[in-house]
């Protein structure tokens, strides 16, 4: 499993209980992408969305609020509710994948020791964080356009990407584009959101 986020410490999870043979590894540490997220960030997770969370472990809300980082907290209970600490190779990155003739993937990483190890895998997860690699848009003349065209993960520096009073366009009316709404509010009022939907 590549990724020791949400998405990875429930593949890690949904793998225990079928009692399979895994590890995780992880570039950084667990949970990274939220490690560096505004203080005041806040996020909705329905129980019934996070694998073992609603027979598990004992949290009856859905809200968590990185002030009292709980979300961080709720991890730690998660990976030792299901035994993962063992499995998971933090500061770890994966320096190359290979498929064998017979179906078996050769994953050559590096680790914390800066020495290069081999694994094999018949199957590997990918739950690397959306941040890591950003969508961009792809449109005609993105490339040509004058002004500045970032993603909703760079908004976390937004002092460096926002100038006072500014316009900018927020592309999208989904939970990251709302986040940045809330953010971008402090710099600037000349804001303007683009979106598909016929309503947020």
């Amino acid at each position: 499993i590549i990724g020791a986020g949400p998405a990875g410490l429930m593949a890690g999870a949904g793998l225990t209980m079928l009692g399979r043979s895994f590890e995780i590894i992880e570039r950084k540490v667990v949970g990274q992408t939220w490690r560096e997220m505004p203080e005041s960030f806040v996020v909705n997770v329905p129980a019934r969305d996070f694998l073992g969370f609603e027979h598990s472990l004992r949290h009856e809300g859905v809200i968590f609020n990185k002030e009292r980082r709980p979300l961080l907290e709720f991890f730690d209970e998660y990976i030792a509710a299901f035994g993962l600490r063992k499995k998971i190779r933090e500061h770890t990155s994966v320096e190359q994948i290979i498929r064998h003739p017979n179906g078996v993937f050769q994953v050559l990483w590096k680790g914390a020791d800066n020495w290069l190890h081999i694994s094999y895998a018949r199957n590997i997860i990918f739950g690397a964080g959306v941040f890591h690699q950003p969508n961009r848009l792809n449109v005609e003349g993105e490339d040509k356009f004058p002004g500045k065209v970032f993603h909703v993960s760079d908004v976390l520096d937004i002092d460096n990407h926002i100038g006072r009073n500014e316009k900018i366009v927020i592309v999208g009316a989904g939970n990251s584009a709302l986040r940045v709404l809330e953010i971008a509010q402090k710099k600037t009022e000349a804001i303007t959101m683009i979106f598909r939907q016929e309503k947020i």
